[in-house]
């Protein structure tokens, strides 16, 4: 009976569109465009699934692109940074 219940039930590996949506090149504004038409396609076609996984892949770039944006400002501080108390040698 149990296998009967699940014989109906579809899954859908969506790997290799994320390998390739990885791909995109362009700036963040770009990429995230880009998900964003695909994920109103996958919503016109009754993909809700595909689509909440798009929304959080987008969500995914914002948030690595803000964190690569800030790990580069506390390198560009630190090796920019002059210690004040130090006086200079001659």
């Amino acid at each position: 009976m149990q296998l009967l219940l699940f014989k109906n039930v579809v899954f859908v590996d969506f790997t290799e569109l994320f390998d390739t949506l990885k791909e995109i090149q362009g700036n963040l504004e770009t990429k995230c465009a880009f998900v964003e038409d695909i994920r109103n396609e996958a919503l016109r076609f009754k993909r809700s699934t595909l689509s909440r996984l798009l929304q959080h892949f987008s969500a995914s770039l914002r948030r690595n692109h803000n964190e690569g944006l800030a790990k580069a400002g506390k390198h560009k501080t630190k090796a920019n940074h002059v210690d004040g108390n130090k006086s200079p040698t001659r």
